[in-house]
């Protein structure tokens, strides 16, 4: 594929795709014939240009697993229509949404390795450098300025770094760990002064909402049981509050997508292709 393809547009083909089996399932759309895992967009850009660019990455050998495991999932949907299968079609489409959970997740993983790594690269676009700053050289939780216009893909690498950082504390019981209520980090306050306002009838927001707040309890949780040497009770926590985050990465994926020309959702930064 000539043209540029960043993991953005990866994470942008793939939900598109998930919603377009969605609508198959439901019926809205006909049936087709599916491409194999290497032969979609995706998979193209995956075992093409993807794994060469990001060969380094632990977490690329996981994407292609867990993006053929989809598709094998895919295909019992499809199946399932043909066949007037709707138990089969109802089971795969659930395991599809776990599934695509985890492939955006991967995604982030790999942006987020990407932009450390190029986190000194002076070349970079403004825009770029300024995530990296605010990701990487300031202190606490990232702060996007203007809360009135959510920067989804800075909340995604977020979200994706605290859990990092949770699990690094791990070695001084969560020490110089200070995590914000749900409702006054960037994307909470969003959310909540901005989403609910003017996007409130979105089922994936609400849904957003409900996995951010879930994602700040476990989290908090697990802070808690760290300092009271709770150390099965803070794993448990922890392990709970990375299911969320895979969740609230998604969402947070889903909800850009559909605000995109809303005006509430700032242009997606270009993170490598």
């Amino acid at each position: 594929m000539k043209e540029l393809f960043d993991l953005s547009n990866a994470r942008n083909v793939h939900l598109a795709w998930e919603w377009e089996l969605e609508a198959i399932a439901k019926g809205k759309k006909p049936s087709l014939d599916l491409k194999s895992y290497e032969d979609c967009q995706l998979g193209l850009w995956l075992h093409g240009t993807g794994i060469d660019k990001y060969r380094d990455s632990e977490h690329i050998n996981q994407l292609v697993d867990v993006h053929r495991q989809f598709h094998i999932k895919a295909e019992k949907i499809i199946q399932g229509m043909q066949q007037s299968r709707f138990d089969i079609v109802e089971t795969a489409l659930q395991e599809v949404r776990s599934l695509s959970q985890e492939i955006v997740f991967t995604l982030t993983a790999i942006e987020f390795n990407a932009l450390q790594k190029q986190r000194t690269f002076s070349s970079l676009p403004n825009p770029i450098r300024r995530v990296l700053q605010r990701m990487f050289d300031s202190e606490g939780e990232v702060s996007t300025g203007n809360h009135s216009i959510l920067e989804a893909g800075e909340a995604r690498l977020t979200h994706f770094k605290w859990s990092q950082e949770l699990l690094k504390s791990f070695r001084n019981r969560g020490r110089d760990v200070v995590l914000k209520p749900a409702e006054s980090c960037a994307l909470g306050f969003w959310i909540h002064n901005v989403g609910f306002q003017k996007h409130g009838e979105l089922a994936d927001l609400k849904r957003l909402d409900i996995a951010h707040k879930a994602f700040h309890q476990k989290a908090e949780t697990s802070l808690s049981a760290l300092r009271n040497h709770q150390d099965k009770k803070a794993g448990r926590a922890y392990e709970s509050m990375l299911q969320h985050s895979l969740e609230v990465v998604y969402l947070i994926t889903s909800v850009e997508n559909r605000l995109q020309d809303s005006g509430s959702i700032a242009p997606p930064l270009s993170i490598g292709g």
